[in-house]
């Protein structure tokens, strides 16, 4: 839509009498209706816009001695930390903003390490203080598992997620295996994959580290064998070093299915970050 002189009246007044034209009183009429005349234009704008549809609107982004970010405001906070010239805000997935005057740095947040989130802030003149913990998402199974012969499908799974300096206290498990079979885990800290193989699918991309192999449990004729292991204690055994906090690890488990195609019985996959 496009605003014309029309949206004005015109200011053509003729002076009253006893007023000649471009005397103080005359030109005191022309102001009052030249605002009067701004007013209703700046009404009638805002009634257009709010009745107007609303449309994508652009951000600002500002940086230097001053910062500021007006998609921050479409985001949702946990906490907020007013300074003197500044403020900060916690935002719900543990990372913190800051705003305002950056005369002393104070709006440069310093990255967290890996697996950590921020938990608690407070602001003062000139500066921020903020508390971090570590943070350990879910554990992701994918992939899919191979079906042994005896019509099984073997399921892998995590108790939680692996520390880098816990020692122990995370199972890594797979159950509906063939009873009393040897097996073992191969992880990679490569990533995923699904690459046919033996009948099933390699989940887990090469280079592979193969852990100690492990029997089963159960009788050989049913599907209620389990392979287990800790994998925190694994970890901790310094056995592949790639394995730190803020690793990502896949894992798979291959066991001995002696009447399948190929012989062996593979499952599905999960994948962990390792915490701290």
């Amino acid at each position: 839509m496009q605003l014309t002189s029309g949206w004005i009246p015109a200011l053509a007044v003729a002076p009253r009498p006893g007023s000649p034209r471009g005397s103080f009183r005359h030109r005191w009429r022309l102001l009052g209706l030249a605002l009067r005349s701004v007013a209703a234009l700046v009404c009638t704008l805002t009634w257009l816009t709010l009745a107007a549809p609303a449309f994508a609107q652009s951000e600002v982004i500002g940086w230097g001695a001053q910062v500021v970010n007006s998609s921050w405001s479409h985001e949702s906070s946990v906490e907020i930390a007013a300074g003197k010239l500044h403020s900060a805000a916690r935002r719900s997935d543990g990372s913190v903003v800051a705003w305002g005057s950056n005369s002393k740095g104070q709006c440069d947040l310093p990255s967290l390490p890996p697996g950590y989130a921020y938990v608690e802030i407070a602001a003062s003149e000139g500066h921020n203080v903020a508390r971090y913990e570590p943070i350990c998402p879910t554990p992701t199974t994918y992939c899919t598992a191979k079906t042994n012969s005896l019509g099984c499908t073997p399921a892998i799974a995590l108790s939680g997620p692996p520390s880098a300096s816990a020692g122990s206290g995370c199972t890594l498990s797979t159950s509906h295996l063939l009873g009393n079979k040897n097996g073992l885990y191969v992880h990679s800290t490569a990533g995923a994959q699904a690459l046919p193989f033996h009948g099933g699918f390699l989940c887990v991309q090469s280079p592979l580290k193969r852990h100690p192999g492990k029997n089963t449990g159960g009788t050989g004729t049913q599907c209620n064998g389990v392979l287990s292991e800790d994998l925190n204690a694994y970890i901790a055994s310094g056995a592949d070093p790639a394995l730190v906090a803020g690793a990502t690890v896949w894992l798979q488990a291959w066991s001995r299915d002696p009447a399948a195609p190929f012989g062996d019985s593979l499952s599905n996959a999960i994948s962990a970050l390792i915490c701290p």
